[in-house]
């Protein structure tokens, strides 16, 4: 007499398993992947404002003429936050408002990262000029976005040399967070 069991699964039996283990990982994998995006999103909004910048030196010396970038929460005058977007415009007369004879070369939209950006600069200014020879009308200093959670890691920082170059902040020591200009771990400070 024999008795035909089986030890095995059946295909639902597999399938369920299967969704179990996917679910787990995704469990798993989802925080790190998250963090790897948030800091992707980051490093491509500080190339959007360094494009911009060296859009605007280009200008600049090519028109040989003022150009200024400022924050605008409108996308036609300068005020409000970074966070609200930026406006880059050739400046005739250097007033910084786009009026007269000015011309909007570009928007910068609105970003909803989950943190803020910041201009610090020599003077305190809240825009950028760049001259006719592609320098800085004495504003040197960088753009840094800090993440509303503190996480150091996905801080990063743009420096503007009186030049009109720019450069990204970098991980020299390789501990995850970027070195302002000083060589100094990046801080930000709510």
């Amino acid at each position: 007499m024999s008795t035909n069991t089986s030890n095995g699964f059946t295909m639902l039996e597999m399938l369920f398993s299967l969704a179990i283990v996917g679910v787990l990982i995704a469990g798993v994998a989802n925080p790190s992947f998250s963090h790897t995006r948030d800091k992707v999103d980051v490093d491509a909004l500080m190339a959007e404002y360094m494009n911009s910048i060296a859009m605007a030196r280009s200008h600049a010396i090519n028109e040989n003429i003022t150009v200024t970038l400022c924050r605008s929460a409108n996308g036609t005058h300068c005020g409000g936050s970074w966070n609200e977007g930026a406006i880059l415009f050739t400046d005739l007369n250097e007033n910084h408002i786009l009026d007269g004879g000015d011309r909007l070369i570009s928007r910068l939209a609105p970003h909803l990262l989950g943190g803020r950006l910041n201009f610090n600069s020599f003077q305190n200014r809240q825009y950028l000029q760049i001259d006719s020879r592609g320098f800085t009308k004495y504003q040197n200093g960088n753009f840094t976005f800090c993440a509303n959670d503190g996480d150091a890691t996905k801080s990063r920082q743009l420096i503007v040399s009186v030049s009109g170059r720019t450069r990204y902040a970098r991980d020299s020591d390789g501990d995850g967070i970027v070195e302002n200009s000083r060589g100094n771990p990046l801080v930000c400070r709510s």
